[in-house]
């Protein structure tokens, strides 16, 4: 698209739709947490005082996994966090509703869901407990639903070019996952190449009148731990490879889905200059 002879993205038509979705980051957190939708702030101390009987990976998880029981984070591509650039301005992370476009994926999970799934199994690298799980998490494939995979990839592009408000290339748009009662995954940053500008988008959760919200965690230079509350048809976006993040709460709920989508600068090579 141009105007006047000079080019105009995509997203820039789509500026005002797009900050309409995004959530104030002064919306509390009341009542009970499996309703919640919002960013409650956990500050450093009382992030390292929590209870290994609610947050970590589990006993049985560790023995497979080589990982201490009650883990909470992975630490061996900390070194790269100072070397991977900014590209949002803020936080380095947004809460927003999904496009009207992306809604619809939201719809049409509830009708192949049981016809579809099937078991992803284990995450390479010990990051991820699947809980109750014993085939590891489940996995609706996206790659089977090529037009719907389409729809995601093209309008995360939208949403995150307007973000970062520059150019972006897309990387890799994977799901729906799904994960279990129990499920845990370690605080860790994404790939320095590829995975600079992400987004989790909520698809769907089963919860009980007993069970809880299961925040996506993001860990803040200072170690404050935001904890990022969803509902389905809300997503948020992030710079994973800058900033950890990931789900160390145990998850206490039935099931809890999610489709990943990564985008990164065109002219960026990693870390150590190439891909």
């Amino acid at each position: 698209l141009s105007v006047g002879g000079k080019s105009v993205s995509r997203w820039m038509k789509r500026a005002t739709e797009l900050q309409g979705l995004a959530h104030s980051p002064s919306k509390s957190c009341q009542g009970q947490s499996r309703f919640w939708s919002c960013v409650r702030v956990v500050p450093q101390d009382a992030c390292k005082a929590r209870s290994k009987a609610e947050f970590g990976i589990s006993k049985r998880h560790a023995k497979t996994s080589g990982r201490p029981a009650g883990s909470t984070e992975d630490s061996d591509y900390d070194d790269q966090i100072p070397l991977v650039p900014r590209l949002s301005d803020g936080p380095g992370y947004l809460v927003m509703n999904m496009t009207e476009k992306l809604q619809q994926i939201v719809a049409w999970y509830t009708t192949v869901k049981d016809s579809s799934v099937r078991p992803e199994g284990y995450v390479d690298g010990g990051y991820l407990d699947p809980g109750s799980s014993k085939k590891g998490t489940l996995l609706v494939d996206l790659d089977h639903f090529f037009e719907k995979r389409e729809v995601v990839q093209e309008e995360m592009h939208d949403v995150l070019e307007w973000w970062t408000r520059q150019p972006l290339q897309h990387s890799s748009t994977f799901g729906i996952r799904i994960y279990r009662r129990g499920a845990v995954l370690l605080n860790h940053v994404d790939r320095h190449d590829t995975h600079l500008a992400s987004a989790v988008l909520q698809v769907d959760q089963k919860l009980g009148k007993e069970d809880a919200g299961w925040p996506l965690e993001i860990l803040t230079k200072d170690r404050d731990c935001i904890q990022v509350y969803l509902q389905p048809g809300q997503m948020v976006l992030y710079e994973g490879a800058h900033f950890k993040h990931g789900r160390p709460m145990r998850f206490q709920g039935h099931e809890y889905a999610n489709i990943f989508s990564h985008f990164a600068p065109p002219s960026w090579r990693g870390i150590h200059g190439e891909l």
